[in-house]
């Protein structure tokens, strides 16, 4: 009977250690990771000497908690925010290409160079050299020399916000057909969670040192053109030359710089005695106008009224905001403008629109949107989901929750409405229209017909490609009904539109038209677009169990992030944290669930074992 009873604990252990191990595996995504960057201008980021004090370079660590995979290929990626959305890029053309990543040439970007820990020695990410990681998830050269730091550097003429990430990719299998997507290079390689890297990843910006404003209306004056003079050792001030290395060691700054409609400008540069010279036409410096009282809401370091007319720079950049006076002294104002935005998925249910707008404290109102009853191809606003405020430099953080929506009404998110804050004069406002971003909606799983104008396309080759890009991301090929079908595995957290192939006909789909072209289907077979559905069944009964918990998540750390922002950084330190959070969440929980299920059958066999030999005496005095 011992032998049984000790027979039974080691199938009960064994069977509990299979539970805990699956569960343990196949609770979570594979693992991607985002950078924590700060600016080398300032002290406290710890840059090298090379790079200590540089306006356009930043350093790049690794958050212990959040490393990359162990034994793996790692490449760096930077996200910019623009006015048409975010661009990538790795500062590598082939890998860039591979990745069907593109920064538009009108952008000005330029990028100066990835760099380890010293500055100086250049780190060239290639497809087949660039960085890996050690057995414990530590960043290393492919030589495998130790990295603790990154500095990467680039500049554009305007101010973009900028992210880090990276992914790693274990035991990287090369494609053999040059011509295949990204969604097809995939599947050979590691499934790239996007999601818990962008979610937590912290943006920062090449922030202004000042605006331009009307004293009275405080909107900003777009076409401002800002000189920089430097004081010399004569006592006078002359013109700052980004030519001369002893003004601009590295040869790169905007002088004069020509504010566009936040009315920002930004000068990098050496520590000195310097002065500002705005000249506008129509408007006059400095000004003589008592400000409109509310200035204080927005701008800061008053030129030259509160602050004097030298600028000693030292240590790191100077703010100053400038007020100018109309010719008239009456109030002027500017039409509002999206000066940059990302958008993208967490792959799971919701989407994030981070941007920022010309004009500061404006309200940001986003709308789902319904077909047209009269026209389906034409999208009528529907309902509010969300409104929030920009913080003083126009920085915006949203969140939406497309679960939420009526598949029977095809809603689906469409517009987000920018308006102006009212600062107590804006009845003489002839330019307070608001401004409006139509946005197509980042579907998380794809099932349906392709069609071109009504007409169905049997096996028609169908391709997935990001917005701002012409290669492929991932292909497939419909059914003889002209039916197919994405898994979440292979839907980028990006923007993305389909394109049909069939013979002669070629047909650009955006993911507005293709919820609108499968609506009767989408209705009649209850499919979700909005709820993932990965090819692994295990990873989505995982999120079945964890996604309301994570909706909860996002809708507090989104009110969370509603506070006005008071630094010049902006909102989009408070981007919600990502999905591993609440995978994290659901493993605890089924962590505890398998131990008290461990705990009660140990117990049970531990009083059974009792029984049997307590009976086992008990016959033995008989």
């Amino acid at each position: 009977m011992f032998k049984k009873f000790l027979s039974l604990s080691l199938v009960l252990f064994t069977f509990s250690t299979l539970l805990f191990n699956v569960s343990a595996q196949d609770s979570s995504l594979p693992p991607t990771f985002c950078f924590v960057a700060s600016h080398c201008y300032k002290a406290e980021s710890s840059c090298s000497n090379a790079s200590q004090g540089s306006g356009h370079i930043a350093k790049l660590t690794i958050d212990p908690k959040d490393k990359p995979q162990p034994n793996s290929t790692v490449y760096v990626i930077e996200a910019i925010s623009t006015e048409t959305g975010q661009y990538y890029t790795s500062g590598n053309s082939k890998i860039d290409a591979r990745y069907t990543y593109t920064i538009p040439g009108e952008l000005g970007y330029i990028f100066e160079g990835l760099f380890r820990e010293d500055g100086t020695t250049p780190i060239n990410q290639t497809l087949v050299h660039t960085l890996r990681t050690d057995e414990n998830g530590s960043l290393q050269t492919s030589e495998g020399d130790p990295v603790s730091a990154l500095e990467w550097g680039d500049a554009t003429p305007g101010n973009h916000e900028r992210k880090w990430f990276g992914f790693s990719i274990a035991d990287p299998q090369p494609t053999v057909d040059p011509n295949l997507g990204l969604g097809g290079q995939q599947q050979g390689e590691a499934e790239f969670d996007w999601v818990g890297a962008a979610k937590k990843c912290i943006g920062i910006s090449w922030d202004p040192d000042g605006r331009v404003f009307d004293s009275q209306s405080l909107e900003p004056i777009p076409g401002t053109s800002v000189t920089l003079t430097k004081k010399r050792i004569s006592g006078t001030f002359t013109f700052v030359n980004k030519f001369d290395p002893n003004d601009v060691p590295t040869g790169v700054l905007t002088n004069p710089y020509l504010t566009l409609e936040d009315g920002g400008f930004s000068f990098f540069v050496l520590d000195g005695t310097y002065k500002l010279t705005p000249q506008v036409a129509g408007y006059n410096f400095p000004s003589s106008l008592t400000l409109n009282p509310n200035y204080s809401k927005i701008y800061t370091n008053i030129y030259p009224l509160a602050t004097g007319i030298e600028i000693v720079e030292k240590g790191g950049p100077q703010h100053r905001d400038i007020p100018v006076d109309s010719v008239g002294g009456q109030p002027t104002y500017f039409p509002i403008k999206m000066m940059e935005y990302s958008y993208q998925s967490d792959r799971i249910s919701s989407v994030f629109i981070d941007g920022r707008v010309s004009h500061p404290l404006a309200t940001i109102n986003a709308y789902s949107v319904i077909p047209d009853s009269n026209n389906p191809e034409v999208k009528v606003r529907y309902k509010l989901a969300k409104t929030v405020k920009a913080d003083k430099v126009g920085r915006f953080s949203l969140v939406i929750d497309q679960s939420a929506f009526d598949k029977n009404k095809s809603e689906i998110f469409g517009e987000v409405e920018v308006i102006k804050a009212d600062f107590g004069l804006s009845a003489s406002d002839t330019n307070s229209t608001p401004l409006v971003l139509k946005l197509n909606p980042i579907l998380t799983y794809i099932e349906g017909d392709t069609s071109s104008q009504g007409k169905v396309l049997p096996g028609a080759k169908v391709e997935l490609l990001l917005s701002s890009s012409t290669k492929p991301y991932y292909e497939t090929v419909a059914d003889s009904q002209g039916h197919f079908k994405i898994p979440s595995d292979n839907i980028p957290f990006m923007p993305y539109k389909l394109r049909y192939s069939s013979g002669g006909t070629v047909a650009s789909v955006t993911t507005s038209k293709f919820v609108t072209d499968n609506s009767t289907n989408i209705k009649s077979k209850k499919t979700n677009l909005f709820y993932p559905q990965y090819s692994n069944p295990k990873i989505n009964d995982s999120i079945k169990k964890s996604i309301v918990a994570y909706n909860k998540e996002l809708n507090s750390s989104q009110n969370d992030s509603n506070v006005e922002n008071s630094g010049n950084q902006g909102a989009s330190g408070n981007i919600p944290s990502g999905p591993m959070t609440s995978q994290s969440t659901s493993k605890n929980l089924i962590f505890v669930v398998i131990v008290l299920v461990i705990a009660i059958l140990l117990i049970g066999v531990g009083v059974l074992g009792v029984y049997l030999i307590k009976k086992k005496q008990d016959s033995s005095m008989k």
